[in-house]
């Protein structure tokens, strides 16, 4: 494993592609904001067992950064590139398991408020493609 891999890191890139997800289609519901804490609770907490130097697990920097970016108002696009940037540097890191919780965790996002509207499968495709990619 490279040693410059950060579990922390990978939560705060998720956690922007989870904001992206929320808001292609222009606003975030707070339906997905419960949503995300949901899924951090459900999924990512049970696999993550890291802590930072608080004893704060890992796992919770993908609530944290997906609040940062709500405050900042960061666009999608911006956000979205972050996260694919930190992908291709970290490719060899990144396992098929990984990518599966990346993609069903933006997938149920997604689908928590009125289901999936176009812009957000759009962005879904999208990362489907670039996931297939690495």
């Amino acid at each position: 494993m490279n040693p410059k891999f950060e579990m922390k890191e990978f939560y705060v890139q998720l956690g922007k592609l989870a904001y992206a997800v929320a808001l292609a289609d222009g606003r975030v519901q707070k339906a997905e904001i419960k949503d995300l804490h949901k899924q951090v609770r459900d999924v990512l907490l049970r696999v993550e067992q890291s802590t930072d130097e608080f004893d704060t697990n890992l796992a919770f920097y993908t609530e944290f950064e997906f609040e940062t970016r709500l405050e900042l108002q960061t666009s999608v696009d911006e956000v979205y590139q972050s996260f694919i940037s930190y992908l291709k540097e970290n490719n060899n890191q990144i396992t098929p398991r990984m990518k599966e919780i990346i993609f069903s965790t933006v997938r149920n996002i997604a689908e928590a408020y009125g289901g999936i509207v176009d812009r957000e499968q759009e962005l879904l495709n999208k990362l489907e493609i670039d996931l297939k990619m690495l």
